[in-house]
């Protein structure tokens, strides 16, 4: 995400061959922790890294 920030849900599907609805619980949990972000207009991905 960080190195691709437009990835699809498909895309990631197609990249680790995790379904759809496992990727969308993992990015759930992401978001709630703010780990990644998706951006508002152009939809891609922000990934923050934290030590």
């Amino acid at each position: 995400m960080r190195t691709q920030p437009t990835l699809t849900l498909a895309d990631m599907k197609d990249v680790t061959g995790i379904s759809i609805a496992a990727i969308q619980k993992l990015l759930d949990q992401l978001i709630q922790k703010k780990y990644v972000e998706r951006g508002e207009k152009d939809g891609s991905w922000r990934v923050f890294v934290t030590q």
